[in-house]
């Protein structure tokens, strides 16, 4: 949206205003409110054919202040249904984002050519200035855990398709591209374009040369590329899906098994035809892909007939967007009867985009918590003298230290921490006065509130819905959160269109709810680093006032946010957190959640213990003056056998016990894998 955002930016240095058509307006109505956030519409036509999210829109529009709503018209049609020409005041701009994961996937063109002409060509303005379909030959890519919630909620990673196929993916692997530069296999400058006569067969052909000493050529990214103005010289108005995540998905269409790579080396050619028709709103896209290699191959795929092999048919039919919500998927055998971006697009909607496991495409899964920080923090430990009786610690204020206020986060699947962040102070009265608040520090990523206790009310966690949730809604939305009675009460969501939530079970937050397993402890970390920076310093600031908070919480939340791709779960991370090697991890990266469970009590070095041993070691799990030393003397003294320290540790360890001196968490029960997965096909549910 920061490229839209440029263009209109742009506009609105010319000091002038349009009468806008927003076409294909959508439930949230962005575009529409940014062209009136930036003062460059006279008037703006809002247009949703999908008749749920025109009813959303709808409802949106009516909380809309007197002028915005006087400003806006929504119509609940196709753009063609309605006689622009006639309209006072008439249309003079076009913005939209009807644009597919190929270009022209959602008849773009068409749409465009069709709304122009019944203009008589009377735009002076589009945006965007034009769009296109970038194409990179690529090896069977490898995807890094992507996702923390599939590695520690869902126990999976996404997994790359194994026979002919298409995938969809966000920001993609690029270590898998054949070739340092992408090419256009379709690109039009809108404006211009629709003037034109549309091309019932409209055929580009290309060819790359493979700059790779070696590879596997396995098939090719089909990526969109928008440029939605035409001055670009800061790179903000460019939309480039290969480079960096955006709202649509690359398409990854495997040409062959995985197994069956063709082998290429540098200076191979491929050559590629790309087939469109843009008469329809809909199109149907097909295409043929050619090789020449000088290699042999042994595979039984590739001895048969390229040409047979390769010749791709389109088929006939075109999915409605409106109407057909489910397909029968075509058998992987007929697939290449098939093949057609048309069935690549039925696909990649029902599989690809939406993860097979959680039913929800990355970004539209969020996972929110409370978190109750004091309004000091300070450290648990220090560094004395030996035989010291007595060890202080420094604070600003005990007050301070006992009291807290709550803070809630909101972070996606796909790793990216949302704004804004919620944060409820501690007032007596409960509020704060008129006087209090005009001199309260104003930051745009925190929604700021307060209460009695510090804590969530029935009626702050509305307000968190209203401001912190509904504007990072997504077309359909699932929820994850943990068991606190105001929070997962049904009247609080009932409004809500397109959305689900999922209550974690209690008790079991610490070990799989994303913020608990990994987001908390860093933002508490940043926090604590900066009071302990003040004391340390001896800094005469004091950070329990509210100014002081709320600025110290923006800056923790900028932190934590700043990367929008971030992902804080990663190989290493998971290899010092199970204590096994990188090795052991690698191997078992792309296994299923039902191979990912595994019983470590059986792997590495067999524990010489007896029965009569174990049963010592589990006595004394939580007992005082109990430590591995003292067990191991008397695993010596009652069953005449050495053990060392260590491996009372180890053995410790492999049963859940935490150290000797204190208290225990349960054991892991027998059925502790069963029961894991089985909280997976209850979230699949």
């Amino acid at each position: 949206m920061n490229a839209y955002e440029e263009a209109i930016r742009q506009y609105g240095q010319q000091q002038q205003k349009a009468v806008w058509l927003d076409i294909g307006t959508g439930a949230h109505m962005p575009l529409t409110r940014l062209l009136l956030k930036y003062k460059v519409a006279e008037h703006v036509y809002a247009v949703e054919a999908n008749s749920k999210t025109y009813q959303f829109a709808k409802t949106l529009r009516e909380n809309l202040s007197d002028e915005e709503k006087r400003k806006i018209s929504l119509y609940g049609c196709y753009s063609k249904d309605v006689d622009w020409h006639a309209q006072n005041p008439r249309p003079n701009a076009i913005i939209h984002e009807i644009v597919g994961c190929v270009s022209s996937d959602e008849g773009c063109i068409k749409v465009m050519h069709d709304t122009i002409k019944n203009l008589n060509e009377n735009v002076s303005l589009c945006i965007p200035y034009s769009i296109g379909t970038l194409c990179m030959p690529v090896s069977r890519p490898k995807l890094s855990l992507t996702s923390s919630f599939c590695s520690f909620l869902l126990c999976t990673s996404m997994r790359i398709v194994k026979k002919v196929g298409i995938q969809g993916m966000f920001n993609p692997p690029k270590d898998a591209f054949l070739c340092e530069t992408a090419q256009f296999i379709e690109k039009f400058i809108l404006q211009d374009y629709v003037k034109k006569p549309l091309d019932k067969c409209r055929i580009f052909k290309t060819k790359f040369i493979v700059e790779k000493s070696t590879a596997k050529w396995a098939g090719f990214y089909l990526a969109p590329y928008i440029l939605t103005s035409m001055n670009n010289t800061n790179g903000v108005g460019e939309i480039n899906a290969l480079k960096r995540m955006t709202n649509w998905p690359v398409h990854y269409i495997q040409m062959y098994d995985y197994r069956n790579g063709r082998n290429v080396k540098k200076g191979d050619k491929i050559h590629i035809v790309f087939e469109t028709d843009l008469t329809t709103e809909c199109p149907t896209t097909s295409h043929t892909f050619e090789t020449e290699t000088t290699l042999d191959h042994d595979d039984e795929l590739d001895n048969q007939d390229v040409e047979n092999l390769l010749a791709f048919t389109s088929t006939n039919d075109h999915l409605d967007p409106l109407k057909d919500t489910d397909y029968e998927l075509i058998d992987e055998h007929n697939l290449q009867n098939h093949f057609s971006l048309e069935y690549m697009k039925r696909v990649v909607d029902c599989y690809d985009e939406i993860n097979p496991i959680t039913g929800y495409a990355p970004n539209q899964v969020l996972n929110t918590d409370q978190i109750g920080l004091e309004l000091e923090l300070h450290g648990d430990r220090t560094l004395t003298y030996s035989g010291e009786k007595s060890t202080w610690d420094s604070v600003r204020s005990l007050g301070a230290t006992t009291h807290s206020y709550t803070i809630q986060p909101t972070i996606t699947m796909g790793g990216c921490v949302l704004n804004p962040l919620y944060m409820c102070l501690k007032e007596v009265s409960g509020h704060i006065s008129e006087n209090l608040k005009k001199n309260l520090f104003n930051a745009k990523n925190i929604v700021l509130t307060c209460s009695k206790s510090g804590k969530l009310t029935s009626s702050l966690v509305t307000y968190w819905r209203d401001h912190c949730l509904i504007p990072n809604l997504r077309s359909r939305t699932l929820l994850l959160l943990d068991s606190l009675p105001y929070q997962v009460h049904p009247d609080v969501y009932k409004e809500l269109k397109h959305f689900e939530y999922r209550v974690i079970p209690p008790k079991t937050t610490p070990i799989i709810q994303p913020l608990d397993i990994y987001y908390n402890r860093q933002h508490k970390k940043i926090v604590r680093r900066i009071y302990d920076h003040l004391r340390l310093d001896e800094i005469d600031i004091n950070l329990s006032e509210r100014n002081n908070l709320s600025k110290l919480q923006s800056l923790a939340h900028s932190q934590m946010s700043q990367d929008a791709d971030a992902t804080f779960i990663n190989q290493q991370w998971i290899v010092e957190k199970i204590h096994r090697t990188m090795r052991f991890v690698t191997e078992r990266w792309e296994e299923s959640y039902d191979n990912c469970f595994v019983d470590y009590s059986e792997c590495g070095r067999k524990l010489k213990l007896s029965d009569a041993s174990r049963n010592l070691i589990l006595s004394a799990s939580g007992k005082q003056k109990r430590s591995s030393y003292v067990l191991m003397k008397e695993t010596t003294e009652k069953h005449k056998k050495y053990v060392v320290s260590k491996t009372i540790g180890n053995y410790s360890d492999r049963e859940g016990l935490k150290p000797f001196h204190v208290i225990p968490r349960p054991l892991k029960p027998e059925t502790h894998i069963s029961d894991t997965l089985w909280f997976c096909d209850w979230l699949k549910g």
